[in-house]
């Protein structure tokens, strides 16, 4: 028993903070007393409380002396007192305080906070330095925790077995990425960078959050409540797993992969920084996906409510079985300077999908290919390529292809198989186009120079807002007239004419009532 006794102090006494002076002794008689039911180990200079006899008790209140001796708690003393209200600390303790029945030491670490206090609620102190190993275990009622970020979180699990808790309100430190462990009510969580966060332990976290420039290694997902994920951070690794109620994903800084995969809720994803891989598959309500930024590799695949696809910067892309598809827009048709690998953007068995819409790229180099397969209600291509007037030597020419090409190699750019008798629309001077169009029976139309109209953007400034409802409303009202591109860009209603209901239809979508135009 002695030598039990023995490595038990050693061991709790690796983690006590008190003065190194009054505990840093060896104990003269390896001895524990019993008083008022708290259970002491007797040194030379004082007593260390280092156990509870009843656990059933609802009150306590840890003396400042003992028999003329000084007292000092341990860790997780009361972990296991799952009645306990509150723990009172008497007044002139030197190791040891309590604010509202919650202990502390008296460097400002939060020690315990009662499993049993009714409090559904609870703001750490400000001046909280550290919140130490299972310092709230078992809170029985606790729903709400906030804390400041002054406030350390350990890097042992601090939140263990809080039934009902629900939200915690404070950043978590990247040492304290398992500072939370069975709380299965848990909705909300915020980090602050780590390297490997698991984040499938929380089957109702609807929402998490991380701190700017902290990066992360890996993220794993896996929680059917969580609604929406926003990453912010760099990460090398997003992989998202069986969140049923997940309905956007939004990636804002550079990422090494994302894998989505399954999810019948999801409606929209969102990447806005680099990306080396993107794999989407298995999203059936999936209706927009945006990629702002470059990516060498990304796929799509039986997203079946899928209708329009954007993508600028340097994308390449794989299609494929999104029988809704309607249109897409990308900005890059092209293969880097630097590598002569040729890769394809595929668009494959698509029935659906009707415009293609290829923007000129300033990072554009000699050629690119886009191979299309199987889309069968394929009506339009079209590449739109301003045209650069100034004669200065660093302007760049936006031209999907800079360089003449041999007819043997045009169908390089486009090639079709099973697709509709889609017409070619380009530049008027693009005479690549136009050999492509003759050699493969396209019709090939001239676009428009200085204007482009996209679904929704009828004033042809490559955005949609209020400006495209007022000029609605002046064709309306006769004070304007519309193209018949114009036209076609705003008729949501099929009728052939701007109206009042397609000014009330855009403004819904760009205050966000609804979420897609077609």
């Amino acid at each position: 028993m002695k030598k039990l006794l023995s490595c038990l102090l050693t061991a709790s006494m690796a983690v006590m903070i008190l003065p190194v002076q009054a505990h840093a002794e060896e104990p003269i008689e390896l001895e524990t007393i019993t008083e008022n039911g708290l259970i002491y180990e007797v040194f030379s200079n004082g007593y260390h409380l280092c156990g509870v006899k009843d656990l059933s008790i609802t009150s306590v209140t840890i003396p400042a002396a003992l028999n003329g001796k000084e007292v000092a708690v341990s860790e997780n003393v009361f972990k296991r007192c799952g009645n306990l209200t509150e723990i009172n600390v008497e007044e002139g303790n030197p190791y040891n305080y309590s604010i509202d029945g919650v202990l502390f030491t008296i460097d400002n670490t939060l020690v315990a906070y009662p499993s049993n206090k009714p409090d559904i609620s609870y703001t750490v102190p400000e001046n909280t330095k550290v919140m130490s190993k299972d310092s709230f275990y078992y809170c029985r009622n606790l729903k709400t925790v906030a804390f400041s970020d002054f406030t350390t979180v350990s890097s042992y699990t601090v939140f263990h077995d809080c039934p009902v808790l629900e939200e915690i309100n404070g950043v978590i430190p990247e040492n304290g990425t398992n500072a939370v462990v069975a709380c299965p009510e848990i909705r909300y969580l915020h980090f602050n960078g780590g390297k490997i966060i698991h984040l499938e332990r929380f089957p109702k976290l609807e929402k998490v959050e991380f701190e700017p420039d902290s990066p992360i290694l890996e993220i794993y997902v896996q929680n059917p409540e969580l609604k929406e994920f926003n990453l912010p951070v760099k990460c090398e690794s997003v992989h998202i797993g069986e969140c049923e109620k997940m309905d956007s994903v939004h990636i804002s800084e550079a990422c090494g992969t994302l894998s989505i995969e399954n999810y019948d809720a999801l409606k929209s994803v969102s990447v806005s920084a680099v990306c080396n891989q993107i794999t989407v598959e298995n999203c059936l309500n999936l209706s927009d996906v945006s990629i702002s930024a470059p990516c060498p590799q990304l796929s799509l695949n039986y997203c079946e409510n899928l209708q329009t696809f954007s993508a600028s910067e340097k994308c390449f892309f794989e299609i494929q079985n999104c029988k809704n598809l309607k249109a897409v827009r990308f900005s890059n048709l092209s293969l880097s300077d630097a590598d002569n690998t040729e890769q394809f953007n595929r668009i494959i068995d698509c029935p659906a999908l009707k415009e293609i819409m290829v923007d000129a790229s300033e990072n554009a180099s000699s050629y690119g290919t886009l191979q299309l397969i199987g889309n069968t209600s394929l009506e339009a291509v079209k590449f739109y390529e301003p045209i650069s007037i100034a004669s200065e030597q660093n302007t760049i020419r936006y031209r999907i292809n800079r360089y003449s090409l041999e007819e043997t190699e045009i169908p390089k750019i486009i090639s079709s198989v099973f697709c509709g008798n889609y017409t070619v629309y380009g530049w008027q001077k693009n005479d690549m186009l136009r050999l492509f169009c003759e050699k493969y029976n396209h019709p090939f139309q001239a676009l428009d120079d200085t204007a482009v109209y996209e679904i929704g953007d009828v004033t042809g400034d490559i955005k949609i807002d209020i400006l495209d409802v007022v000029t609605i409303n002046k064709a309306v009202l006769g004070k304007e007239s519309l193209t018949s591109e114009q036209v076609k860009a705003v008729d949501f209603n099929g009728n052939g004419k701007p109206d009042a209901s397609d000014a009330l239809t855009l403004m819904k979508y760009i205050v966000g009532l609804i979420e897609t135009l077609i």
